[in-house]
């Protein structure tokens, strides 16, 4: 059985070139649950709404949000030019440098959570009142 739910804050909102809109949601771990092996009290996904599920919410960064579906891994390609950008502890220079020097591509698996249902939780700044 593949089905997934979860609820988080949206933290970035992008559109793929197939124009399905994918949100990137940062769901926070319960206390007892296992850590992370990165450290983070944190774990972030992409969320996935095709076409084909009707029009995506209208989410913007700071919403809080719940979301139910299932899980999908598809291979990608990243150029080296972009990964090299997102590379972190470089400064601006050193990542401008190495992506100017860069040429290829990165095979990748990448998962995914593809939405079938949603609920906007409400915003971020709201609950700080």
């Amino acid at each position: 059985m593949n089905n997934i739910s979860l609820s988080g804050t949206v933290v970035r909102r992008r559109v793929s070139p197939d124009q399905t809109t994918v949100y990137r949601v940062l769901i926070p771990r319960q206390p007892g649950m296992l850590p992370n092996p990165d450290g983070k009290n944190f774990d972030a996904i992409d969320v996935c709404f095709p076409q084909a599920v009707g029009n995506a919410p209208s989410w913007r960064q700071g919403d809080q949000v719940e979301v139910a579906g299932f899980l999908q891994q598809r291979d990608t390609r990243e150029n080296l030019v972009h990964l090299l950008r997102r590379a972190e502890g470089l400064g601006d220079a050193e990542r401008n440098e190495l992506a100017a020097n860069a040429q290829g591509f990165v095979q990748q698996a990448k998962v995914e959570v593809v939405a079938t249902q949603w609920r906007f939780l409400g915003r971020r700044e709201e609950e700080r009142k």
